[in-house]
């Protein structure tokens, strides 16, 4: 295989209206999925808010070390709490790109199509992740 065929390979090309289609469709379940976790994250933080409060309350009149620790152990799960990120810039950047563009078919690289198409970005696991420990809470 040549050079020219190799990088044949490693483009696409699709239709402009049918992938901002796409992107749209993407970005609207993307902006789904950060909402249920974005409220998940906020009742795991008001949860463990009042988890510290109380193990704080109770040191005023018992300063043992199990309690010292619950302290310590509340307040590390409070401020190790995975803020949900909202990636909605990433779709409407790609979206406008699109928009703006002139031509009915666009080449994609083999990256974008996973990004743009698959909706498989570089950041996706983590906000799976972020949205699946947030979406059991509610």
């Amino acid at each position: 295989m040549n050079a020219d065929q190799e990088t044949a390979l490693k483009k696409v090309k699709v239709d402009r209206k049918k992938l901002i289609k796409k992107l749209k469709e993407n970005l609207e379940k993307h902006e789904d999925e950060y909402a249920v976790a974005r409220e998940g994250y906020r009742k795991e933080r008001m949860r463990c808010m009042k988890a510290l409060a109380e193990a704080a309350a109770k040191c005023d009149s018992d300063m043992s070390s199990a309690t010292r620790e619950a302290v310590e152990v509340a307040y590390r799960t409070y401020v190790n709490l995975d803020v949900p990120a909202n990636h909605a810039r990433s779709y409407k950047k790609a979206i406008t790109v699109m928009e703006w563009r002139e031509e009915d078919k666009v080449k994609l690289s083999m990256n974008d199509f996973q990004c743009y198409v698959e909706d498989d970005w570089n950041w996706k696991r983590r906000f799976r992740d972020s949205v699946s420990n947030y979406s059991a809470r509610i």
